[in-house]
């Protein structure tokens, strides 16, 4: 048996060996399901708790032999310990709930204790001192004398969101929202970390979206009423952690020996919210919103009539929540009118005389097109001539309704199998549709979609003796989602009309799904001074990715010198080209005049060539593996040792039942003929041209090497320090491997096109008919010349991993103390910090090279001659012989002589003005075809790769660093009163903020890579936040007229008033000049500042200032902004200073910082009113109102960023507005 070979070795050894003899993610699967025949394991990541304990005698001396039991208040169940040699039990793997805890031993009275909370990923604790005296006698202790308030047990940073919390804390039903209070929390990092970092289950099972990750997103039926409580761990995770950093750990209510429900009604309506303060400022009514959410939750015993009684055994939690939000779509497109339909057309000429000209009798062709006609008929005709020419062509003014219907429902059934194991089964049903959208025209087809997520789990606890407990646990989520258009028509074929709204939408529908798997195993074994933890978690992730762009043919109507109307001016008199170009439009449309036609061949399979109608698909899958070992030993009475090691194995995505492209040679290929590390150098060729094979398939190259050296350490302590738990110091440090999302594998393959082609027809001739037009099928030929790709087309690129990627982590470590202040208040005082490794980051290697290649030399030579030829009124950069002039030998070279069309392109002549020499190389380099002489120079002079808009290279060259003081004070919920505050000042630092989507960034330059390091744009130095609910002291039982009259109290009692609050300070927003001066990257290219203005001397000037013309964010007193008013007093132009804020020259850099400034001040606070009025014991009903920006403060959007070339220089436009939520509830 494994445990008695666990016994021999220990955990440690027993772990290293297991780890040492795997070879690949099939024999390790094969270990971990043997392992799982045989139970071992943690609670890590599930949705458990445990119990630990100090019992000692009235000289405070450790009793060992005393009986521990435990009994689950509101289910019965049981569970028992016996203390050690040192006075010490625990229970693990405990269901979160309220127990009572007896404790007995011979000589001594009975101590009984309760409620005893126990939460989830949290080890709860109890210190008791037993009484002399007959077993028989019982001291009853209250659970806050008994419970610890201050952890002394683990050195996780861990906080937990109770049901109290969830359901009086004012939020618009999204528990998540309340995490974003906690400390070290900034949506959406957590701690500093990437958003894709975080790791979310529920019961135990990840729930996260695959393809786009979020940190406190899911895609199941998550709501505050099917959630008894999450915990959330922030920071020294221990080994028994999921994949990931932060670990949000979300569980489903149980039902329970007595039934409770309830029935509610959630209303919002834009009725009761606030205007904007842009709409009042614009006299701007409130945009239309209304929600409705209605629901039931009911839990309790199964009980069935002379069949079954689950009383103690069988239970239930079920959850139904229906939202609706409806709304409208209004339009007015323009349609023509009935004589236009027949052909006659209207209009006034320039000699101001109204004529009609029958187009059917002056075109080529006579008659109406009976397939354009069917779809045209479909139609309204116009009702208002807002819009169109006042004849031909007019607006249908239309209202549509349209809707969002969500559907969540929720069931958990609890059974008590034995005293010893009980099994969980828990199942989550999410429905969203919306639509119809892209209305083109009532009554005619539009768009919907529709997801049906669905989430379940089993899970089995069986307490196989005192001391060793163990739970298995399995899950599945499946979340498709799919949008589709329909057809006004059946034909094989869409239209694209001219001048007119088109019948139907031209959108193509699209389908999606990251369907998942999950086993894990767990075990805590306590021996002696040790609570032992082992297991294991497998994950096979799927994604599924199904497009239908552009597999319908497109028909283009209209004339072509190929295919004439045949209407000559002549037969327009005293018609404008404008009402010419409208004739032909109208004619075209109804003769069905074919200008062009376009349809997408997507390859489905190696070997399947292009196939006509198929859409494009793309099938993903990636496993995961993990085996982890902790042992949290009790050294002395007084300090809790942690160690842990943590072992995983994240698979490299592989693309099933369809195909993917990669360069040939992996990333060698991204640097194409230049070859590999060949940056900067023009005619050294020591590559091959770039090619795109399959790859990431079965039996062809794979993204990456595998990677399965994983491990993850965990070391941490707590210390009692004065003995009787209320005051700890608490610190660790351990490591933490990030999963990437699929949608990083996907833009990979979707990058390196070419089982994707569109092929157009643009040599049609005569009118569409029912077969539609002839579109040639492409031939698929293996390899590809990526060359061939980007003379179809200079957007395509082309992107590859390192072969040598590995698995991103995050070091993490911190140290705090945390103090009983006095009754059930705690403060903590903590150093909390860690540092992101080998993090995911995409370069673009085609950094444009004007240095090497000699162009900005001739740029500046182009620019002084641009200066000389103004001053004689020609615009032209060339050297047409004026003193001072020079010669452009590389520009001449290109443009195929010294005096061309392009020396006087207005284009490039703008690229000169603004010193843009990197934009104007690169728009060179990615037309080379259209400029003569490029054939005369090397392929690479200006990229590494000429045959890619971007080289895109995969690969660990990103970092972060973290690091904050984190107080926090905390009451737990007691007389009436909870309070959570804390104060969090931090600095997050990173090249590369990372992305729930792509993982790509291009570099500022790569030649100075330490340009990229910055604060990053989720960095907040200073974050207050504050939650409390309290009730009021008013009523029955209440300190305050609990004597008054029974009207009076029921008016009075009952009230409870919640809030959260958070004030911020010291967030990011940088000043940039947005231009490609140095290469084409221009977008986080910053400024020059004058000699006489510093970084210090622009903060001054940064805040929210509401002037006469408007809302800014930069003082209109600052010496570096100017406005432009119109006589009406409305601001016109915003605009910096150039002479301060300076763009750069060209060849250079920007010398400021990235996000060198920092946001003013920010605040908001929530409220939530609450009356309970009771009907019967049972029974009573909730009435209740939220206010999110209680106060009305504009809560100003405050920009990412300030472009100094910006005509809106510091000018903000939006801001949030008070809502309110109105709430009512039966609760039996």
């Amino acid at each position: 048996m494994l445990i008695n070979r666990i016994k021999d070795y220990g955990i440690a050894v027993f772990i290293t060996k297991l780890l040492a003899s795997m070879k690949s993610f099939r024999l390790i699967t094969a270990l971990i399901i043997g392992t799982f025949l045989f139970p071992l394991a943690a609670w890590g990541q599930t949705a458990q708790g445990s119990l630990t304990g100090s019992i000692k005698d009235p000289q405070n001396l450790p009793l060992a032999g005393g009986s521990v039991t435990i009994r689950n208040i509101h289910t019965n169940q049981r569970f028992s310990a016996v203390t050690n040699e040192s006075g010490i039990f625990e229970i693990p793997s405990l269901p979160p709930g309220q127990y009572s805890v007896t404790v007995e031993s011979q000589g001594f009275k009975k101590a009984q204790v309760e409620p005893v909370i126990v939460e989830t990923a949290r080890p709860a604790h109890i210190d008791l001192k037993l009484e002399v005296g007959q077993i028989s006698g019982e001291v009853v202790i209250k659970s806050s004398d008994a419970q610890a308030d201050v952890n002394v047990v683990s050195p996780e940073i861990n906080t937990i969101l109770s049901r109290q919390e969830l359901s009086d804390l004012p939020m618009i039903r999204n528990p998540f929202l309340i995490v974003n209070s906690l400390a070290g929390i900034n949506a959406p990092s957590a701690v500093g970390t990437r958003g894709t970092s975080t790791n979310i289950t529920q019961d135990g099972i990840n729930v996260a979206d695959h393809f786009n990750r979020f940190a406190f997103g899911v895609n199941t039926a998550i709501i505050t009423d099917n959630t008894a409580e999450i915990s959330i761990s922030t920071n020294t995770i221990g080994s028994t952690g999921g994949f990931g950093v932060a670990q949000i750990r979300v569980v489903t209510p149980s039902g329970t020996n007595t039934p409770r429900g309830s029935v509610y009604l959630f209303h919002q309506n834009s009725a009761i919210n606030a205007n904007t303060f842009f709409n009042n400022r614009s006299g701007i009514g409130k945009s239309p919103f209304h929600v409705n959410s209605i629901g039931v939750t009911f839990g309790g015993p199964i009980y069935l009539p002379r069949l079954y009684n689950g009383k103690d055994r069988t239970f239930f939690f079920l959850s139904i929540d229906l939202r609706r939000q409806p709304s409208t779509i209004v339009g007015n497109p323009l349609v023509l009118s009935q004589a236009a339909r027949q052909g006659k057309f209207r209009y006034v000429g320039s000699d101001n005389v109204e004529r009609e000209v029958d187009l059917l009798r002056i075109g080529n062709i006579p008659n109406l097109n009976p397939v354009t006609g069917q779809l045209i008929n479909k139609t309204p005709l116009p009702n208002n001539f807002d819009v169109g020419d006042g004849f031909n062509i007019g607006g249908f003014r239309f209202s549509t309704a349209s809707r969002t219907d969500t559907d969540r429902h929720t069931l958990k059934l609890t059974h008590l199998l034995s005293q010893t194991q009980q099994l969980e089964v828990s199942y989550n049903h999410n429905t969203v549709f919306s639509g119809p959208f892209s209305v083109t025209l009532p009554g005619l087809p539009a768009g919907d979609q529709f997801t049906r997520r669905q989430m379940g789990v089993v899970a089995l606890r069986s307490t196989l003796s005192n001391t060793v407990v163990n739970t298995a646990r399995f899950g599945f989520k499946i979340e498709p989602f799919s949008r589709k258009f329909g057809r006004a028509e059946s034909f094989p074929f869409r239209i694209t009309f001219q001048g007119i709204a088109n019948p139907e939408s031209l959108s193509s529908g699209f389908f999606r799904d990251s369907p998942s798997k999950e086993v894990n195993d767990q075990l805590m074994w306590v021996r002696g001074n040790h609570s032992m933890n082992c297991g294991f978690e497998i994950r096979w992730v799927r994604g599924r990715d199904i497009n239908e762009t552009g597999v319908i043919p497109t028909v283009n109507l209209g004339a072509t010198a190929l295919n004439p109307s045949g209407i000559d001016a002549s037969e327009l008199p005293s018609s404008t080209p404008a009402i010419r170009t409208r004739a032909e439009q109208i004619y075209a449309n109804l003769i069905g005049l074919l200008s062009s036609a376009s349809q997408t061949f997507n390859v489905i399979a190696p070997g399947s060539g292009f196939v006509p109608g198929a859409p494009f698909e793309r099938h993903i899958k990636q496993n995961f593996a993990a085996l982890y070992a902790q042992d949290r030993w009790k050294a002395t009475p007084r300090l809790a040792v942690s160690l842990g090691l943590r072992w995983e194995y994240h698979g490299v995505p592989q693309f099933t039942r369809g195909a993917a492209l990669l360069p040939v040679g992996g990333a060698d290929g991204v640097w194409g003929a230049s070859g590999a590390s060949n940056l900067f150098s023009p005619g050294r060729f020591t590559g091959q041209p770039t090619t795109l094979d399959f790859g990431g398939v079965e039996g062809a190259p794979h993204l990456y090497r595998k990677d399965k050296n994983n491990f993850a350490p965990s070391i941490g302590f707590a210390w009692d320090v004065t003995g009787n738990g209320r005051t700890a110091i608490r610190g660790g440090y351990s490591i933490s491997y990030t999963p990437e999302t699929l949608t990083l594998y996907t833009n990979v393959a979707d990058t390196n096109r070419g089982l994707q082609v569109t092929s157009s027809n643009t040599q049609l001739t005569g009118v569409l008919t029912a077969s539609g037009a002839p579109i040639t099928v492409p031939q698929f030929q293996l390899p590809i010349s990526q060359s061939a790709l980007f003379a179809l087309s200079n957007s395509t690129s082309v992107a590859a991993f390192n072969p040598n990627y590995r698995t991103p982590y995050i070091q993490q470590w911190s140290i705090g103390i945390e103090r009983l202040l006095f009754a059930d208040f705690v403060v903590e005082a903590r150093y909390v910090a860690n540092h992101g490794l080998k993090l995911t980051r995409g370069i673009d290697l085609n950094e444009v090279n004007i240095f090497e290649s000699g162009f900005l030399e001739d740029f500046r030579r182009a620019l002084s001659n641009l200066a000389t030829n103004r001053a004689s009124g020609v615009a032209s950069f060339a050297n047409l012989g004026q003193p001072g002039q020079a010669p452009l030998p590389l520009l001449d070279l290109i443009f195929g002589g010294a005096n061309t069309a392009f020396h006087r392109n207005s284009t490039f002549i703008g690229f000169l003005d603004s010193n843009q020499a990197g934009s104007f190389a690169n728009s060179i380099r990615l037309m080379p075809r259209n400029f003569p002489g490029m054939s005369r120079l090397p392929a690479n002079i200006f990229v590494v790769n000429p045959d890619a808009n971007q080289a895109l290279l995969l690969d660990n060259g990103s970092f972060s660093t973290y690091n904050s003081l984190q107080l926090e004070l905390r009451r737990r919920f007691s007389r009436g009163f909870f309070l959570s505050s804390n104060y969090t000042f931090s600095k997050a630092l990173t090249d590369f903020e990372g992305s729930p989507v792509t993982e790509i960034s291009p570099l500022v330059t790569i030649r100075h890579p330490q340009v990229d390091k910055r604060r990053a744009s989720f960095d907040i130095r200073h974050v207050f936040n504050l939650n409390g609910i309290y009730e009021l002291p008013f009523g029955s039982g209440q300190r305050f007229l609990a004597g008054a009259p029974r009207p009076i109290r029921q008016v009075i009692d009952r009230w409870r008033v919640s809030t959260i609050v958070r004030m911020t300070a010291g967030g990011v927003v940088g000043i940039i000049s947005g231009m490609g001066t140095f290469n084409s990257q221009g977008g986080r290219n910053t400024v020059n500042l004058s000699p006489d203005l510093s970084v210090d001397q622009i903060q001054k000037y940064i805040g929210i200032f509401k002037t006469p013309f408007g809302v800014m964010m930069i003082d209109l007193n600052a010496p570096f902004v100017k406005i432009t008013v119109n006589p009406g007093g409305e601001l016109v132009r915003a605009e910096a200073d150039l002479t301060r804020l300076q763009n750069p020259r060209a060849g250079q850099l920007g010398a400021l910082a990235l996000n060198a400034f920092k946001t003013p001040f920010a605040w908001n606070a929530d409220l939530a009113l609450i009356k309970q009025m009771r009907f019967w014991e049972s029974v009573n009903m909730e009435l209740r109102a939220d206010f999110f920006n209680l106060f009305n403060h504009p809560s100003f959007s405050v920009p990412s960023s300030l472009n100094i070339n910006s005509t809106q220089f510091g000018v903000i436009t939006s801001a949030g507005a008070r809502s309110i939520q109105v709430s009512a509830r039966i609760n039996f």
